[in-house]
């Protein structure tokens, strides 16, 4: 998995019952970033899959840091199971430094289950019929303001651009962070991050360039110049991207 063979060393003694396991768990963790959004040939999710495999490894992980001692083998509580499993891998990422992905995708997992595990107390005194809001992923407003280019991401409709050494690409969740150190000051209102569902991927056939109108959502094309012009045939919107 990685080259610094005294780290692997060092770690073999310090989890001799676990280090196996969560190895295993690092590289399940990069199958469960890679999947995102992904479908089987049979319709189904993909992510879902590789997490069945995750939870299973999670489990053996959890035994081995049980028989390492950095886990009670009675402890129950998810939140001490994960939190001996995190301590764990912010170990082991000093020393599998080329699994960005997977060490992203555990972050912000793990983010989620202890804000999840923190708020449990108060939910569960609230009737099962009455869910709450707050677990509601907010949907974006209109997944067809953004758009992609082989220099970043723009909106259509404000004609902000910003260019690949403004953003870093992340995959849990998947889309940009937007690096404000190098955001140029035009006035403009910048987000801090861009999902994947909010950006569009332009099609170029025959110097043809189709994108989606970013007002009512319908497919529009014109000349594949570097910087090509649309105007919406049925709304009349007009908007410029770069290709």
């Amino acid at each position: 998995m990685g080259t610094n063979k005294e780290g692997e060393r060092i770690l073999a003694i310090n989890y001799s019952n676990s280090l196996k396991h969560l190895q295993q768990l690092i590289m399940d963790l990069e199958e469960c970033a890679k999947s995102i959004g992904k479908k089987t040939i049979f319709g189904g999710d993909k992510l879902d899959k590789a997490k069945n495999k995750l939870f299973a490894t999670l489990k053996q992980s959890a035994i081995g840091l049980a028989a390492d001692g950095y886990l009670a083998s009675e402890d129950v509580d998810i939140r001490l199971v994960f939190a001996a499993v995190n301590d764990a891998l912010n170990d082991l990422r000093l020393i599998y430094v080329n699994w960005p992905q997977a060490f992203a995708f555990w972050d912000h997992w793990y983010e989620e289950i202890v804000s999840s595990r923190e708020a449990s107390g108060v939910a569960s005194e609230k009737s099962n019929s009455n869910p709450s809001k707050d677990n509601v992923q907010p949907i974006p407003t209109s997944p067809r303001i953004w758009y992609s280019s082989q220099y970043g991401i723009g909106n259509k409709k404000t004609d902000l651009f910003l260019f690949s050494h403004e953003i870093n690409r992340t995959y849990y969740p998947s889309g940009y962070k937007v690096l404000h150190t190098y955001i140029r000051n035009e006035g403009q209102p910048v987000p801090a991050f861009v999902s994947d569902q909010e950006i569009e991927k332009p099609t170029i056939k025959r110097s043809i360039a189709e994108s989606a109108c970013p007002s009512c959502g319908t497919p529009c094309s014109t000349k594949a110049d570097d910087m090509a012009y649309f105007i919406c045939s049925k709304c009349k919107q007009n908007w410029r991207q770069r290709l």
